[in-house]
């Protein structure tokens, strides 16, 4: 159906153009009406002349002058007037002179006598046929000037120079006419397809190529400020849709980060519980095992195996109690209250706290540069233990090597970078290492929560932490925090 429609050029010429057409043919032809209708009268008033000027004249000859007499003037009168007749009758109607072209119109006459012609009137005019012609006679009585009448004067015009003037006018009017319309029709077509047409034809396209794929095309606007209007309105409306596509995009994507940060708390939430179940269970009877091992070492009569024994017994359970710590750390997740700190009093607290480890790993730490600027709101406590489990791995990734720690600040976060000279961590291996309890270390040397401590502590704190590691080349931590509310 919609193919079948028809176009704006065509809806323009079938009820724009034909209607002006109809209308400038319907004046025209009313007016070649009443320009034909004003010859008509200009050639009857020509033929009324003609015989008012020869009435008075008649008149005085046919009262003194016998009929021969007046035909021989009128002969003369009239010598090659070919358009012209002129006929003298009686009262009784017998024809008495005549001149210039036709024969007797004396059926005129009668017709005129049967119409109740009055003789005495001032005259009167006809449309008949003589000698073939279509002609216009006038009738005009001859009389005297006490009113008795002499006879009747009839002029006659031949219509043929009128109705041939007027066909050629008909034709030549036709002629324009038809000249004019084709004219018309081709200005305002092309008028049509330059003012509007090429506008329109553009906006279309742009619309087959948006409706093709293209959706960051845009319609140049041009033409009439009507299509221009609709052009940027097809624009803005694009815009629009794009807009709106991102901003859902973008919300899908905060839903899904969303969703997958709500399902990592509550993971890590499930494995706190159970870590701190386990470790509340475990506290009491590592107790109780560590007492009993240092009262029996205390006891002189002890064999040097048994006092070796249980010195093992006390190291294990002390590693023990080491990873039931980490456990209950692990289980604190939140919940504690935050504070405004500086960072690098954060750095400096993490730094004393680890120079125990380094001096057992005889490594060095070195502090590359650091800054004073604004504080963080956080745990304190937890931010710590964060730092000091990167700067734990660092120190046992390399026994003995050297460590850098520093932190910077841009005008959003701040970032505390830790790095080592070790072997650094298998590419298949660093999206694994922040997972709770798992580990790359050997099967007493740690429980896997370290960086796990680490990744939920940057979660809470609504940071990030990362990794950049090359084999052979070492590894680099970047513990990032914003500022956000910081200093409020």
């Amino acid at each position: 159906m919609t193919s079948r429609r028809l176009g704006l050029r065509w809806r323009f010429v079938l009820f724009v153009l034909l209607p002006l057409i109809s209308t400038l043919g319907g004046v025209g032809a009313f007016a070649l009406q009443q320009f034909e209708g004003v010859l008509h009268s200009r050639m009857e008033q020509d033929v009324r002349a003609v015989a008012q000027s020869f009435q008075p004249a008649l008149g005085r000859l046919l009262r003194e002058d016998p009929p021969e007499r007046v035909h021989s003037l009128l002969r003369e009168a009239f010598e090659g007037e070919g358009d012209y007749g002129i006929f003298v009758y009686d009262p009784e109607g017998a024809l008495v002179a005549r001149a210039g072209r036709f024969g007797s119109s004396s059926k005129a006459l009668t017709h005129l006598v049967d119409s109740d012609f009055d003789p005495e009137s001032s005259g009167a005019g006809v449309y008949s046929e003589a000698a073939g012609e279509a002609v216009y006679s006038y009738f005009a009585p001859l009389i005297t000037r006490n009113g008795t009448v002499l006879g009747v004067l009839q002029v006659v015009r031949l219509r043929r120079d009128y109705e041939r003037f007027l066909s050629n006018l008909r034709l030549a009017a036709l002629g324009i006419f038809l000249f004019g319309t084709v004219l018309l029709v081709a200005v305002v077509t092309a008028g049509y397809q330059k003012a509007i047409g090429a506008s329109l034809e553009r906006l279309s396209e742009s619309m087959r190529t948006i409706i093709k794929g293209d959706r960051l095309h845009r319609a140049s606007p041009t033409g009439p400020r009507e299509i221009h209007s609709l052009g940027e309105a097809l624009n803005q409306m694009l815009d629009s849709i794009d807009q709106a596509e991102r901003e859902i995009l973008e919300r899908k994507e905060r839903e899904q980060k969303l969703g997958e940060r709500l399902h990592h708390s509550e993971k890590l939430a499930s494995l706190g519980n159970i870590a701190a179940g386990v470790a509340h269970e475990l506290g009491t009877p590592m107790s109780v095992i560590v007492g009993n091992a240092q009262r029996a070492l205390r006891q002189a009569e002890n064999p040097p195996k048994t006092a070796e024994a249980l010195q093992a017994i006390r190291m294990e359970v002390e590693r023990m109690d080491c990873i039931v710590r980490q456990l209950l750390e692990f289980g604190r997740a939140g919940g504690s209250e935050t504070r405004p700190i500086a960072p690098e009093q954060l750095a400096r607290s993490a730094l004393n706290a680890i120079e125990s480890i380094r001096e057992t790993s005889e490594g060095t730490i070195v502090v590359r540069h650091s800054f004073k600027g604004k504080s963080v709101c956080v745990n304190p406590v937890r931010v710590e233990l964060a730092l000091i489990n990167l700067l734990k791995n660092a120190l046992e990734a390399q026994p003995g090597g050297r460590v850098g720690f520093s932190w910077r600040a841009t005008p959003n976060e701040v970032t505390f970078e830790v790095t080592d000279e070790g072997s650094g961590i298998d590419a298949d291996l660093r999206e694994k290492i922040f997972e709770p309890f798992f580990t790359t270390k050997g099967p007493t040397q740690g429980a896997g929560l370290g960086l796990a401590i680490v990744a939920q502590v940057a979660d809470e704190c609504d940071g990030k932490v990362q990794v950049v590691s090359e084999n052979g080349k070492g590894t680099c931590f970047f513990l990032t925090i914003p500022f956000e509310e910081n200093n409020r």
